[in-house]
């Protein structure tokens, strides 16, 4: 797979070489298909959903989506400016306490 990822060959090494091994598997597993990860908390989720993001960053900039889950409104904004800032790319956040839902 080609990546469009605007990373020198360098920082994408170190992006690996940070990234535990389970992370990778799981990592390697989303690519193949829609996943869903369930690890506890500090286990890297949000970085196995940035790595994958990057991968995909040239797919989402035209028609695909990413969806990131979280379990309450505190880390809805927590996780999107995470993946903002780690992938420049544009992301919404939405919760029940915006009214998205009324």
């Amino acid at each position: 797979m080609a990546s469009e990822s605007s990373e020198t060959p360098d920082e994408e090494k170190l992006s690996i070489l940070r990234s535990r091994p389970y992370q990778r598997e799981l990592l390697e597993k989303a690519k193949e298909g829609n996943t869903i990860v369930y690890l506890g908390t500090g286990s890297g989720k949000t970085f196995i959903a940035i790595m994958l993001i990057r991968e995909m960053r040239g797919q989402l900039k035209s028609k695909k989506k990413a969806i990131f889950l979280v379990n309450s409104v505190a880390l809805v904004d927590q996780q999107a400016e995470a993946i903002r800032i780690s992938t420049g790319l544009s992301v919404g956040s939405y919760c029940g306490a915006d009214g998205v839902d009324s």
